[in-house]
């Protein structure tokens, strides 16, 4: 029995092997200029992912792929974007692919150095805790509000608050980020049809300061107002 329960061990691992090199010559091919040296060292980066943390080989190779694949094909960018990953897919429950995608799409949208990827990761988790919303919810989704948020100049640190302070009025995370990224929709330039319904549904994007001088209203007073908007309402 025991060197049956060896043997089946030793295929299944063989079989992860075999696999993980597989996935590792599709992701070689999108790297053509790299040698071999880089290469070698890039693959020990994700070996090292594997013996730290418990994620599954597929998804990481997975979610190196995407990071290439969109991009960051310097070795070391496409790394720090990598390492990134793996502790908020484990804090947050999620997989590493969809963790990485979140952190794309914000370095992405906001035009942000690779080097503030392990802060993204940090400030999505703290949003995560902070709202009504699973890392995995705001991964999947956040990439509308964070598009639209960085098209219309709202910091990514505004953004994520947002998105935390919508979420526990709403108690929906489809909704909530909906009602961000109309939001922003509407401040970038409000058409005057888009004026007009905002005017029908009694939302005003300012309002006056202590001293009678025309603000911004903040962005937690407005947002939950824009989740009965359509995109197109908004636009049209």
């Amino acid at each position: 029995v025991g060197i049956g329960v060896f043997v089946a061990t030793a295929v299944v691992q063989l079989r992860k092997f075999i696999q993980f090199q597989k996935d590792m010559a599709l992701i070689w091919t999108q790297l053509p200029n790299s040698t071999a040296q880089q290469l070698g060292a890039f693959e020990e980066v994700i070996l090292k992912t594997f013996r730290k943390l418990p994620i599954h080989t597929k998804s990481a190779t997975d979610a190196m792929f995407d990071i290439i694949s969109t991009g960051f094909t310097d070795i070391k960018d496409a790394t720090k974007v990598f390492e990134a990953g793996p502790i908020l897919a484990v804090a947050g429950g999620t997989e590493m692919k969809t963790s990485v995608g979140a952190i794309i799409t914000i370095l992405k949208s906001y035009g942000m150095s690779v080097d503030r990827a392990n802060e993204i990761a940090n400030k999505l988790f703290i949003t995560q805790r902070r709202g009504r919303i699973t890392v995995d919810e705001l991964a999947r989704s956040i990439g509308s509000a964070a598009a639209t948020g960085g098209i219309a100049g709202v910091s990514f640190e505004e953004m994520a608050a947002s998105v935390a302070t919508t979420t526990l009025q709403l108690a929906n995370a489809r909704e909530s980020i909906t009602a961000v990224r109309n939001l922003y929709l509407a401040l970038l330039k409000p058409t005057e049809k888009a004026k007009a319904i905002l005017a029908e549904h009694n939302i005003e994007l300012t309002k006056l300061d202590e001293n009678g001088q025309e603000v911004l209203k903040p962005l937690e007073e407005m947002i939950p107002l824009f989740s009965k908007l359509s995109t197109s309402e908004l636009l049209m």
